[in-house]
């Protein structure tokens, strides 16, 4: 997908913020869609490990620190992956710092996932709720409505959005 991103947004002029805006719109969508569809296992090791804590396999906090280490690992290298993909063929700045700033978007998009399936009781209340976050993150991004369009009271929103604050690099 990053082949894709970075293929279709070839070449930006540095002018060209609005299409700047764009891909890391798409890019940040793309993250938040593929983190939605990785929630599905996150449920199913909660049974599994529910049924071993139950027998005492093994403490808690090795299930997790396990977990943890291979998310963490998972999640930095397809977003090195896409990151490098996408932002290089873009054409955008060709110091690392924005590089970077594309592999944390993606782990703490996929984060924010797992963290909704972690919290939600089953799959059948976490996907809605996934799903949630993802259209007010659309929503509130300014890409569908300007920031100064927004209602007074809907202006924290903007600012909560994720694909809101990542383009403006805030």
């Amino acid at each position: 997908m990053g082949i894709f991103t970075g293929t279709l947004f070839r070449g930006l002029d540095y002018d060209d913020f609005a299409a700047k805006f764009g891909f890391i719109f798409s890019a940040i969508l793309y993250l938040c869609l593929a983190s939605m569809a990785a929630m599905p296992p996150n449920l199913e090791r909660r049974d599994i490990f529910s049924r071993h804590r139950d027998l005492s396999f093994y403490p808690t906090v090795a299930f997790a620190g396990a977990q943890v280490a291979l998310e963490v690992a998972f999640q930095v290298a397809e977003g090195v992956a896409f990151t490098t993909l996408a932002y290089w063929p873009a054409g955008l700045a060709p110091v690392g710092f924005g590089h970077f700033l594309g592999i944390l978007a993606s782990l703490s998009t996929s984060q924010l996932y797992g963290d909704v399936a972690a919290v939600a009781p089953s799959g059948k209340e976490a996907q809605p709720l996934a799903g949630f976050f993802v259209v007010s993150a659309i929503l509130f991004s300014g890409f569908v409505a300007h920031r100064g369009s927004l209602p007074r009271g809907w202006r924290r929103m903007y600012w909560l959005s994720p694909m809101a604050s990542r383009p403006s690099g805030r």
